[in-house]
């Protein structure tokens, strides 16, 4: 028999409780926020011994890297879900890093584009791939097919909830 995670026990649990309860979203959500956190804390190790100070460092120098133009830091804040005084201040550190430049609008000069530089690109492709290993040690026991259906039911749950990109 496969050893049971702590969900196995919950489920079992409130199944109990509740008998007539379909307790099986239960099962999926739980699972998704322990595996949330422990990757997280894996990509952590990985920030940890770079430069940047934390994930959400890491989260803006990714996305500012593989965008095609210079973002607002509203559309940063908008994009990985921050709020904006927590975007300016990771932007704030990625700047004195030399990661990141931000430049006045050239329609609106009260405010800024923000790009990432030369440095920050190489160090955002260096801490992606570390970050994408230190993941993958979580699928091991899956084939790709497996982890590309997987992916299409999670997309297919956030898009069900509205999780859907503008303009993309």
């Amino acid at each position: 028999m496969d050893p049971r995670d702590y969900t196995d026990v919950a489920i079992a649990a409130w199944s109990k409780l509740l008998p007539d309860d379909d307790v099986t979203t239960m099962g999926i959500t739980m699972r998704l926020r322990r595996l949330g956190r422990a990757l997280d804390a894996e990509v952590a190790k990985v920030i940890d011994s770079s430069p940047i100070s934390t994930y959400g460092d890491y989260q803006v120098l990714a996305l500012l890297h593989r965008s095609t133009t210079p973002l607002l830091p509203k559309e940063i804040a908008e994009m990985l879900q921050l709020t904006r005084s927590g975007t300016t201040g990771r932007l704030d550190r990625l700047e004195r890093l030399g990661l990141v430049e931000r430049r006045t609008h050239p329609e609106d000069a009260r405010s800024a584009l923000v790009s990432v530089t030369t440095s920050g690109a190489e160090l955002a492709s260096e801490l992606f791939r570390a970050a994408l290993q230190a993941e993958a040690t979580a699928f091991t026991a899956s084939t790709r097919e497996e982890r590309v259906r997987l992916a299409g039911l999670l997309r297919a749950a956030l898009l069900e909830l509205g999780d859907v990109a503008e303009g993309a």
